[in-house]
């Protein structure tokens, strides 16, 4: 069996390794990766020591049945060698730390192929379309083509979409980057500030690369709902079983009515919602599907925020960082929309409103960063590979638009028949709107093993 994995990220990376772990000399594996180290994406390649995981080392381990692999390779690098085992679990590591870490095991995963002559290769291609014939796929990049037997979608994240109320000539300028991790601000005007728009984690991850790379630059950051991110606070509280007392498929209603009940419970000791979210996380994705189209949508419409501000959190080191830059005047968090943006002499100008002071205003920036999440609607985002597996039928996306329709069991993607396609599969942020969580290495951890186990026995 000859396996196409497009995409070597986390999830590309951490089937892989199942495969080879499951499979024989029998199998052979292709990944496609244009752009990032193996292993790496987006998420794991800053070079930064200061952007820091916002999950503690303890549950960062690759493998879901080896809970301890991160902290112990951890407790080996050079600068952990003296450090306490339980301080290391409970630490806040770097990104590119944890890049180190999947490099090492895209190193081990491919000595492992070796030795059990399981052919493993890493194609730096970028795959453009799909031509699906009746038993095998044919996949194709700008000048090559590969005939396998099955096909997984391990794209990740999607960049940002561009906001409508920018216009051709601004998305076109070199002063709007709409990848927030690869932007260049050579020569940049110092006296004009740094425009962000989006107020979430990308955006805290934005800032301290701006000033680790000198930028001097006031920022300012705009999001409808201005910035409410809170700190980890290390609590020791586990909140007692409180979610066997619901209905196996609780309503939108009955289970908001529940969070809400043990919320007041929390705050009435002054405990933050922390030991809640940790209660919720393990039945989330049961929760989603059994909510009905309409719940999933007002969810979407009224507490898809909140879910954000309780789910997300950061460091407290990296707060703090946050918070000092807001005190000093450097970094300027509003709330408002963008109007427009047009590019101008060496820089561009954007006209946005301020809530705060329910007034517009109008200022010339040297950049303006796109840090508004990624794009989940295939119709709107960069990626020519699931345009056309969508155009020909070969997928379809889900009823919310946050990916693309699968069976969640065996990880085949469903066609635009609404029949389940046995040589195409998806793992990872695709299924967001399958599971809703499916984004972090917890979620992303079982999904590889359980479909790279699917993948075999068919």
């Amino acid at each position: 069996m000859h396996v196409a994995i497009i995409g070597n990220g986390f999830s590309g990376l951490m089937v892989a390794r199942h495969l080879i772990d499951l499979g024989d000399t029998s199998l052979s594996i292709s990944i496609f990766e244009k752009q990032h180290q193996p292993g790496r994406g987006i998420a794991y390649s800053p070079q930064s020591e200061q952007v820091l995981l916002n999950v503690v080392a303890a549950k960062m381990s690759a493998f879901p049945d080896k809970p301890t692999h991160f902290v112990e390779w951890l407790s080996k690098q050079t600068q952990f060698l003296n450090d306490d085992i339980e301080l290391l679990k409970n630490s806040f590591v770097s990104r590119s730390i944890y890049g180190k870490y999947l490099n090492k095991l895209w190193i081990e995963t491919l000595e492992l192929a070796f030795s059990k002559k399981i052919y493993l290769e890493l194609f730096q291609l970028e795959i453009t379309d799909l031509i699906s014939f009746e038993t095998n796929i044919c996949i194709q990049s700008f000048n090559n083509e590969f005939k396998v037997d099955k096909v997984i979608l391990a794209t990740g994240n999607q960049l940002p979409g561009n906001p409508k109320e920018l216009t051709e000539d601004s998305m076109l300028s070199n002063r709007y980057f709409q990848n927030p991790w690869n932007y260049k601000l050579d020569s940049i005007d110092t006296q004009k500030p740094i425009f962000i728009i989006g107020n979430g984690l990308t955006m805290v991850d934005t800032v301290i690369q701006l000033r680790e790379q000198n930028r001097s630059n006031k920022i300012i950051s705009l999001s409808p709902h201005g910035f409410h991110i809170l700190p980890h606070r290390n609590f020791s509280y586990t909140l007692p079983d409180w979610v066997s007392e619901l209905s196996q498929q609780p309503t939108l209603l009955e289970l908001v009515s529940a969070i809400n009940k043990q919320l007041k419970s929390l705050h009435k000791h002054g405990i933050s919602a922390e030991p809640l979210i940790d209660s919720i996380r393990p039945h989330t994705q049961r929760f989603w599907r059994g909510f009905s189209y309409s719940e999933k949508v007002r969810f979407m419409r009224h507490f898809r925020h909140l879910w954000g501000l309780a789910r997300h959190r950061l460091p407290f080191v990296t707060y703090d960082i946050i918070q000092k830059e807001r005190i000093n005047g450097s970094l300027s968090i509003k709330s408002g929309k963008v109007i427009s943006a047009k590019p101008v002499e060496n820089g561009i100008e954007i006209s946005y409103r301020d809530n705060s002071i329910k007034q517009n205003k109008t200022i010339v920036a040297a950049a303006l960063i796109n840090c508004t999440g990624p794009e989940s609607d295939i119709t709107k985002t960069n990626s020519s590979l699931l345009q056309n597996c969508l155009e020909k039928g070969y997928i379809q996306q889900d009823e919310l638009k946050l990916g693309i329709s699968a069976n969640i069991n065996t990880f085949e993607t469903i066609n635009a028949a609404g029949k389940e396609n046995w040589k195409v599969f998806a793992i990872g942020s695709l299924l967001r709107g399958e599971l809703w969580e499916s984004t972090a290495v917890n979620e992303l951890r079982i999904q590889a093993k359980n479909l790279a186990a699917a993948i075999l026995i068919n």
